[in-house]
């Protein structure tokens, strides 16, 4: 057969040490959760040196990091090096995942003029 080339390139693969999916990092929080965001779903961070905080910004969710470490934390993450973290006491004090607060719910008399007539 001769299509055997021509169907070779229509199911090619990527090799096995390349990844189909984007990188997640995992943070380990204080009171025991395990959250994962998409390392390339970063909106923002910083880093204030004069109380050790590094936060990172996603859409929806804020994790702060607290420590002695956290610096370091956040240029091996900057690399795509750092693949998780969780606080030990010493070198990272905390780690938290803060959520907006959510809307408060509307009254009826609001429901009843946001339904379409």
């Amino acid at each position: 057969m001769s299509d055997t080339k021509s169907l070779r390139t229509l199911a090619s693969r990527a090799a096995c040490w390349e990844s189909e999916h984007e990188p997640v990092i995992t943070f380990f929080t204080d009171d025991g959760d395990v959250w994962g965001f998409p390392f390339f779903g970063l909106l923002a961070a910083q880093y204030t040196a004069r109380n050790q905080t590094l936060a990172l910004q996603w859409q929806g969710a804020q994790v702060r990091i607290q420590g002695p470490r956290a610096h370091d934390f956040f240029m091996a993450f900057a690399k795509g090096s750092a693949t998780g973290i969780k606080a030990n006491g010493e070198d990272i004090l905390s780690v938290e995942v803060i959520l907006p607060p959510s809307p408060p719910p509307a009254a009826n008399g609001e429901k009843e003029k946001m339904r379409p007539e």
